[in-house]
């Protein structure tokens, strides 16, 4: 293509939204095509800006033209509470599983050392922007007060509102009880650490996302009703139990995290009232019949409702558990659930009275994880119905792992393996029993001899390294060659090396690596000359080029 205008500008968008602030700015300034897709609603819509202030001084109108373009902003308020040592600036691209698909986010630090007087100064960059989607607000709840209840009533498209609060250090608590509004917001993300009372009233919220105290517990008291989403950390067994005495009849996604270790379960067990709990918990899992995911990062509450999701919640799609230890034959009572297609265990232990591995006989599984090698299941027929598995494997028991995986799950069509050890040379012998074998991952640090015995797999359309240090352009040579229909092969956070020579010739003298530009140049030729069908991604990958001294 000779000019980059003839690219459609769903492309450019994805381009540009790769771009810092100040070089959005220069292109916007290139020509009057760029500067309408970078002011196109929808690109505005994908990007977020975050502004790291004290704001004690005004931003000047360019700046506040420019901030209120967007539709997604952070506000981060420099408060004497905060101490510059402990900021990470890593933190604002920070985001856990399960949120929302990532928003390109440009980061403006604009800190001052001395007193701040944020509100006048916020206000002015809220007030008027009516077209803002999504506020992200982090301050002391006195600082923010006067913004939540005067500013957020009038915006009438905002959709999501996340805040954190914190004390202020120097003012007594407010005595009465003040109220935040919004006509149309659907998602509330909270974090509160205050013992100052407010109320919220959002009468289409459908998200709710919080650290459960006193204050914010009522919150789900009186949106439990209408909710569709909830994300919840439980500070106490006691909160946790008052919440399975309420009923959530829209609920399609809940997710549960406490601080918690099994002593905590034992202590429960010791002395629950087997009767009425086991009644509550019944009731408490009937409530939720649109159920369709749940996570659990809490050994009570999986301990208490799991064996009544597996006998009542029949419409239940994906089950997540992280950081616990849970019973085989408690996992195995999910079998009963007819919609189930998706198991995630991460760094969960499963327990058995036997040596053997675990069996899982589920047949109407589709996706699976195991990601942690305290998750190891037998693969046998049980599993026939896997299409999609993430696997971690340990050194030892890798090619058996993999041999037991190809020859008895047949309809796999994604295989993501991660290697604690190094991957045997022999794991791939019988993989060409996966007739319908799409997508390959691998995640191995130590190796760059996978393809030792691998047969010919022509299904194979996609394959991706991921961190992997040690590939070398012979490595990668036989891929085109085993896999035929090879479409793609991403190297993602990887380290390749080239060289023009056999391995066998470097045994005499010195080696040396060079990461020149004219280095990776080679690297970069030598990688497309082999794979001449294929298109060969590198993200944030390092070409080097090996020679002998």
């Amino acid at each position: 293509m000779d000019n980059i205008n003839h690219l459609p500008p769903e492309i450019l968008e994805r381009i540009f939204s790769s771009l810092n602030f100040t070089e959005r700015k220069s292109a916007g300034g290139v020509c009057s095509y760029w500067r309408s897709v970078l002011h196109n609603v929808r690109f505005q819509r994908r990007c977020r800006i975050s502004l790291s202030d004290t704001f004690d001084q005004e931003l000047s109108e360019l700046e506040l033209r420019a901030v209120r373009s967007y539709h997604n902003i952070k506000l981060l308020h420099w408060a004497e509470w905060f101490d510059d040592d402990d900021y990470d600036d890593d933190y604002d691209y920070v985001e856990e599983e399960g949120d929302e698909p990532r928003k390109n986010e440009d980061i403006i630090h604009l800190k001052y050392l001395f007193e701040p007087s944020p509100e006048v100064n916020i206000n002015k960059i809220l007030l008027g922007h009516s077209e803002l989607k999504a506020l992200s607000l982090c301050s002391t709840i006195d600082c923010s007060r006067e913004i939540l209840e005067n500013l957020i009533p009038d915006m009438r498209n905002l959709r999501e509102l996340q805040l954190t609060f914190c004390q202020d250090s120097d003012s007594s608590p407010h005595e009465s009880v003040w109220v935040i509004r919004n006509d149309k917001l659907e998602t509330l993300k909270i974090n509160i650490m205050t013992d100052k009372p407010f109320e919220v009233q959002f009468p289409c919220l459908k998200k709710l996302e919080f650290l459960s105290n006193s204050y914010s517990f009522r919150m789900i008291d009186t949106y439990c009703w209408q909710l569709q989403c909830l994300r919840i950390h439980f500070q106490n067994p006691e909160t946790m139990d008052d919440m399975m005495s309420l009923s959530f009849p829209k609920l399609t996604h809940l997710e549960v995290h406490m601080y918690d270790d099994k002593q905590v379960k034992v202590e429960y067990a010791r002395t629950r009232n087997v009767f009425v709990d086991k009644e509550k918990e019944e009731n408490f899992v009937k409530s939720m019949p649109n159920l369709k995911s749940i996570t659990f990062e809490s050994n009570l509450m999986f301990y208490r409702i799991a064996t009544a999701l597996a006998e009542y919640s029949h419409q239940l799609e994906e089950l997540t558990v992280s950081c616990l230890e849970i019973d085989a034959v408690q996992l195995q009572s999910f079998r009963k659930l007819p919609k189930l297609k998706t198991i995630i265990l991460k760094f969960t232990k499963i327990i058995s009275l036997t040596q053997a591995l675990p069996k899982l006989d589920m047949p109407q599984l589709h996706n699976l994880s195991l990601l942690h090698k305290s998750s190891n299941v037998a693969f046998d027929s049980g599993l026939a119905g896997l299409k999609t598995l993430q696997l971690t494997l340990s050194s030892k028991t890798s090619a058996k792992a993999v041999h037991k995986i190809c020859c008895n799950l047949p309809n796999l069509e994604r295989l993501e393996l991660s290697c604690l050890g190094k991957l045997n040379h022999g794991a791939f012998r019988y993989l060409n029993k996966l007739k319908r074998l799409k997508v390959l991952l691998i995640n191995d640090h130590n190796n760059n001899t996978y393809w030792t015995h691998c047969p010919v797999v022509p299904t194979l359309r996609r394959i991706i390294f991921d961190r992997c240090t040690g590939l070398t352009t012979k490595t990668l040579q036989p891929i085109a060659r085993l896999f035929p229909g090879l479409a793609s092969i991403y190297l993602d956070y990887c380290i390749v090396t080239g060289n023009n020579e056999d391995d066998t010739a470097f045994s005499g003298g010195k080696l040396l690596y060079e990461n020149s530009e004219e280095a990776k140049r080679k690297c970069n030729e030598q990688l497309k000359s082999m794979l001449p069908d294929c298109i060969v991604s590198l993200k944030n990958t390092t070409l080097q080029w090996r020679y002998c001294e």
